[in-house]
């Protein structure tokens, strides 16, 4: 879990819409790691990329493909020991091999563990302490997002409560009829 985190959500900025549709969230660890989270509904096409970069070099997820640029010699120890102000570090490129699986078979088999687990006592793939971290973060970046401000880990859960019930309270979003045309493609009147 992050140690804080500071978050930029917009509602509405690209859909007639009452939540988010745009966020970037800032993330910043006890050891002193940071981490961005950036996603839109306004954009097409999407991109969905994963990026860790570390000392010794970094891993880019992206268009199903892993890659790993591994340097040659870390980052610190190729500042200390040149005079320059920053690289090249020499490095090799490697592509990594692995299964890359659609949403409903990554979902079938945590459901097929999660019966195994109950049946079968098998340790769990996704266990709910995660769900709740994961709920957690989001939730820290909706607080961080209305207050304008960092948000400390943990989080003022009821002070979170009291905003959310504050923003379904003033809604005023109406939701539209939707009609069916041809060809099964639903649009809003």
């Amino acid at each position: 879990m992050p140690e804080r985190v500071r978050g930029f959500c917009y509602f509405g900025k690209n859909r007639d819409i009452e939540v988010e549709d745009e966020a970037t969230a800032y993330f910043e660890y006890e050891n002193g790691a940071a981490g961005v989270y950036i996603t839109t509904t306004g954009e097409f096409p999407g991109t969905n990329r994963l990026e860790i970069s570390g000392d010794k070099g970094k891993l880019v997820l992206e268009d199903g493909i892993i890659t790993f640029y591994k340097l040659e010699i870390s980052e610190k120890e190729f500042n200390r020991i040149t005079d320059t102000t920053s690289g090249p570090i020499p490095m090799e490129k490697i592509n990594i091999d692995y299964e890359d699986k659609s949403v409903d078979d990554c979902q079938a088999d945590m459901i097929n563990n999660w019966i195994s687990a109950v049946l079968f006592n098998e340790k769990l793939i996704a266990p709910g302490e995660e769900g709740i971290k994961s709920l957690a973060i989001s939730n820290a970046i909706y607080l961080s997002t209305w207050n304008d401000e960092w948000v400390k880990f943990p989080f003022d859960e009821d002070e979170f409560l009291e905003k959310l019930n504050d923003k379904i309270n003033n809604s005023t979003y109406v939701k539209k009829e939707i009609k069916e045309a041809k060809g099964g493609l639903n649009f809003h009147s």
